[in-house]
């Protein structure tokens, strides 16, 4: 099966859109923080074009659904929303922190990494993330928004980072010294998230627009710490 997918990313001061139709792909990537909601569409408009497609031809839109940039993961929300609206074509959420290991993966050939990013006021959205047999990063355990110094690895075998939240490599490394190096300027790129994507997609793992949301992981935090709730 012939399976057309677009994927758009922008939880990060990068965004990316990537085009994949069958077995080829292409990617137009840009690293203009602030600068989002101006580029995507143009960035879609220019590889659907030179592909010859339009919106109600693809089988899914897929997008990363965050954690990250409040911001960003809005524009890629609504983005994806009013595309596949108009198109009645379904969406593919993907998580952004695991877009970030596959990238890590395919530019550096890391298999089992922390994936963190800077989430702000102290804090990081972080989740330990290794690769499966089908050659996709997998999460292991639950992605969370915590202070750095309160990661809690399950896992002993993980000795590389990637991601903004590197930024607290120090304090990572006086808990855990078998973490021997991050890498602090990678980010989620949409040509990654097309690898997962699809796999979900094949799964049927499909959303309607209106079911495709962003993940914000601290205000589910701060909803449970309200008086009262469950």
């Amino acid at each position: 099966m012939l399976i057309k997918i677009l994927a758009i990313e922008s939880a990060t001061d990068s965004c990316s859109v990537a085009l994949r139709i069958g077995k080829n792909t292409k990617q137009s990537i840009s690293m203009q923080p602030r600068s989002h909601s101006e580029l995507i569409l143009p960035m879609v408009d220019e590889l659907m074009s030179e592909a010859g497609l339009e919106i109600k031809q693809l089988d899914a839109i897929a997008f990363g659904c965050g954690p990250g940039s409040f911001t960003g993961l809005r524009i890629a929300t609504g983005m994806v929303q009013g595309l596949a609206f108009g198109s009645n074509v379904p969406v593919v959420a993907v998580s952004s922190l695991a877009v970030l290991a596959q990238t890590a993966y395919r530019l550096y050939g890391i298999k089992n990494l922390i994936s963190s990013f800077d989430a702000r006021m102290n804090e990081i959205y972080w989740a330990v993330y290794c690769q499966n047999e089908q050659g996709l990063m997998e999460l292991q355990g639950q992605e969370k928004i915590c202070l750095p110094e309160d990661v809690v690895l399950e896992i002993d075998n993980v000795k590389f980072g990637t991601g903004s939240g590197g930024i607290y490599l120090e304090v990572f490394q006086k808990k855990y010294p078998q973490i021997k190096d991050w890498i602090l300027e990678c980010v989620p790129e949409a040509i990654d998230l097309l690898d997962l994507a699809v796999a979900e997609y094949q799964k049927g793992n499909r959303l309607s627009p209106e079911e495709a949301l962003p993940v914000y992981l601290r205000e589910a935090t701060n909803w449970k710490k309200l008086p009262g709730r469950n």
